[in-house]
């Protein structure tokens, strides 16, 4: 008889409070719903674990997110307290974002994840004494991470956070924790359009009236400042043509200057202007490269040369413009903002820089995101089904020490699909019934 208890009432919260229960789910005891919210938490398996000889069951070592832990209370006290510390402009959009009456309610964990950094700006000292965050050495400059799983409405967060820097620094130039000018950064093209609606010449069609993060009369001031949304391309350095001199005839080519790469991608309306706000999607691709002196290693090179590149030019070019113009502080924003093979600590690990946690089960409880259906189907006979785990039941079970790479551990992608066909297609097969049952529900009233 299987070991994993199914959970009666997986959605026990409102999306709009803070949690009041969780699920505590233990192999070999029922699930049990609790009172209070679940510890900021992530589960740590070292990479040699991850062969053909673990466990299926072997979830790691449970390990808590202390600073996060620790914001999350003391911002609580600020909140009951009415924000000691902010200024006016801040306690407007707050009052803004908390309201009653909103015909469109922002999330609880949007609010808090926006409030976190607010917290750490703004706070009075009292309430932020004591509250240690680790920095991503050896950057100078001051990384945030907030860990929203995927769904629970990142976007709003970025228009939010976008929203309270320009207009508190708009209200007082001189205040330097502030920005009107906001970097943000994504992986690729099909985000960087999605992320378009944080142009806030976009007007009523922006993010900031669609999702009401702004109110009307701040909309003119928010204009004045400026959102530059990028995909981490940009800051690859380019080749330039230098010519020496006046009436020169040698033209000498060499790489951009990081002074000459900072006005290119801040562009000639920003100017000189410094201290900006830079707010990373998808944040797990920019992390800093662990040099390995091993040769044996150095096979490895033209295999991971597409991810290195990416996370190389993404955090060093951030440390080019914090070096010319300043980075009041970064924001990372992901699901799983986790360091990746060959980072700057042990695969897996968590970045030590998160100040906030809202993961995928919390998201669950909340009826944020929809529960994950696994396909169930299975003639083994096995206490722990075979395609509960499909990767792992593939790549331990069913592929060639060849097809798994070697020692190397580069999966051949071919070999996993084969093994997968069956898995995927009765993955499908549910999902379209869940859209049938949706339908029907829906055309008989039951849902909106």
């Amino acid at each position: 008889m299987s070991k994993f208890n199914e959970v009666p009432q997986p959605i026990i919260c409102d999306a709009y409070a803070e949690p009041t229960h969780h699920w505590v789910i233990e192999r070999g005891r029922p699930p049990e719903k609790v009172p209070g919210r679940r510890e900021a938490c992530y589960y740590y398996r070292p990479p040699e674990r991850s062969t053909g000889a673990t466990r299926a069951d072997d979830i790691g070592t449970r390990i808590p997110l202390d600073p996060a832990n620790e914001i999350r209370n003391r911002l609580g006290a600020w909140r009951q307290a009415g924000f000691p510390g902010a200024t006016a402009t801040t306690l407007e959009l707050l009052r803004y974002w908390n309201r009653e009456d909103r015909e469109r309610k922002l999330f609880f964990c949007q609010r808090e994840a926006a409030e976190t950094i607010i917290f750490l700006t703004e706070a009075r000292a009292d309430f932020r004494q004591g509250i240690a965050i680790s920095r991503d050495e050896p950057g100078q400059f001051v990384r945030y991470a907030c860990k929203m799983a995927t769904g629970s409405g990142k976007t709003a967060v970025m228009g939010m956070l976008v929203a309270w820097s320009i207009v508190n620094k708009l209200a007082d130039r001189t205040d330097r924790r502030f920005s009107d000018v906001v970097l943000v950064l994504c992986p690729n093209v099909t985000i960087r359009e999605r992320l378009q609606e944080l142009d806030p010449h976009r007007g009523e069609a922006s993010l900031y009236r669609i999702r009401d993060i702004v109110p009307p009369h701040l909309m003119s001031d928010l204009r004045k400042g400026h959102v530059l949304i990028q995909n981490w391309h940009i800051l690859a350095p380019q080749e330039m043509n230098q010519v020496g001199g006046v009436g020169a005839s040698v033209v000498k080519r060499g790489e951009e200057s990081d002074t000459a790469l900072i006005a290119r991608v801040l562009g000639k309306e920003v100017g000189g202007k410094g201290y900006i706000l830079v707010l990373n999607d998808e944040a797990h691709h920019a992390y800093r490269i662990r040099r390995l002196d091993n040769t044996d290693e150095l096979e490895e090179e033209d295999e991971l040369a597409e991810a290195d590149e990416e996370a190389t030019v993404w955090i060093e070019g951030l440390d080019k413009i914090h070096r010319v113009r300043g980075i009041n502080f970064c924001v990372d924003l992901s699901a799983t903002p986790f360091y990746l093979h060959r980072a700057g600590a042990d695969p897996g690990r968590a970045f030590p820089w998160i100040v906030s946690d809202f993961g995928l089960i919390d998201a669950i409880e909340s009826g944020l995101v929809k529960i994950p259906q696994l396909p169930v189907q299975d003639t083994t006979g096995r206490e722990i089904p075979a395609y509960f785990n499909v990767w792992k039941w593939i790549v331990e079970e069913k592929l060639t020490a060849g097809e798994r790479g070697g020692r190397r551990g580069q999966v051949k992608p071919e070999a996993v699909l084969r093994w997968a066909q069956h898995p995927i297609a009765q993955l499908a097969g549910l999902w379209r019934e869940e859209c049938l049952r949706w339908q029907s529900e829906t055309a008989e009233g039951k849902r909106p």
